[in-house]
């Protein structure tokens, strides 16, 4: 799961994350992948606490 979530960021780009609506379209594509994941359950919200863009 963490090599699924590490290849998704780095395709992120800072354009991608401009705004809310880039903002919301990361956590609910992070969402999606790690729900492929489980057995049980889903993901109920990701935290993002900073972003840092290089």
């Amino acid at each position: 799961m963490k090599d699924s979530v590490i290849e998704e960021l780095s395709e992120v780009t800072s354009n991608d994350l401009k705004g809310r609506k880039g903002k919301e379209k990361l956590t609910n594509t992070l969402k999606t992948k790690i729900d492929h994941y489980l057995q049980n359950g889903n993901v109920v919200k990701i935290y993002i606490t900073s972003y840092v863009i290089q």
